[in-house]
């Protein structure tokens, strides 16, 4: 019974992940793909880009921000101190990105974007109530896959990056779609690995 439910919890976690991590891979706000920008159910593709564009090295900072914040409360002691500071910097700069984001919502005549967009683009996670809730197991993947993730999220910001570009280059532009998809495959070994070991 115990591992029935240690199992049922890491398929919900893996699930989770995969889409706060996975963005991208599906339709963003009305059909605007994050990374293909457009698509048949875009309804209004220039004011996405034009959102994406500008807040592009806001969401990077944050990011980043994010990923240091984890690492810290990953670590076998963590600075409560440093933390805190992190949590601070993540929510000031998601304020400004919230700015930016209702000025595009406002350009489309104030519509109501979803909870969950990509012109949202996440949000401030309670890194520390998160992982206190761990499992031994799902703090070890957290911990195995946590360079992986940072390389995906810095390999798909640079993706995103020639994208927006005037002049996308199309052969850099496969070549990190491959590098990501591999990291991706990468990541799911790693996962069925933890899954399997829940099994035992």
């Amino acid at each position: 019974m115990k591992k029935m439910w240690t199992l049922l919890f890491l398929s919900l976690f893996l699930l989770s992940v995969n889409f706060a991590e996975a963005r991208g891979r599906g339709r963003g706000f009305f059909g605007c793909d994050e990374l293909s920008y457009g698509g048949p159910y875009c309804r209004n593709y220039e004011n996405y880009r034009n959102f994406r564009k500008e807040t592009i090295e806001l969401r990077e900072k944050i990011n980043k921000k994010r990923f240091e914040l984890e690492r810290e409360l990953l670590s076998d002691s963590p600075d409560k101190q440093k933390v805190s500071q992190l949590e601070k910097e993540v929510g000031n700069l998601w304020s400004e990105l919230q700015k930016i984001r209702e000025k595009y919502r406002q350009e489309l005549g104030g519509l109501g974007f979803m909870r969950k967009d990509s012109y949202t683009w996440g949000g401030p996670v309670d890194f520390d109530k998160k992982i206190k809730r761990f499992t031994p197991a799902l703090r070890d993947m957290r911990k195995e896959t946590f360079e992986l993730r940072s390389k995906l999220n810095e390999k798909k910001f640079l993706l995103e990056k020639e994208l927006l570009s005037e002049h996308p280059d199309n052969v850099k532009v496969d070549n990190l779609k491959k590098e990501i998809d591999e990291i991706y495959r990468e990541l799911e070994k790693i996962r069925e690995s933890h899954r399997a070991r829940s099994l035992r």
